[in-house]
């Protein structure tokens, strides 16, 4: 599942291939780096930096789930979670 960068982007580094809820796992890591990068580099992390990351992310994240997509065969696989996680920065 990890053999392209994409999948790997796509399946939010690996928390969407839980057995068990892989949304809300990636929701959890969406919540988890938002606080971590937040707290660690807080002059870094502003709202126009976090708007910047965000745009980025989100056209990143469309291109890896297009990606992964494909290779799996099914559009909208449960394992692609990069939305959840863009959703919560």
């Amino acid at each position: 599942m990890l053999a392209h960068p994409a999948h790997l982007i796509a399946q939010g580094l690996g928390s969407g291939l839980s057995p068990i809820m892989p949304g809300t796992s990636g929701t959890l890591f969406g919540w988890l780096t938002f606080h971590l990068m937040s707290q660690r580099w807080p002059d870094f992390f502003t709202a126009a930096n976090w708007a910047i990351v965000i745009v980025a992310g989100f056209l990143i994240g469309t291109w890896a789930c297009e990606k992964t997509g494909r290779d799996l065969g099914v559009s909208d696989h449960g394992s692609m979670v990069i939305d959840e996680i863009i959703a919560f920065w």
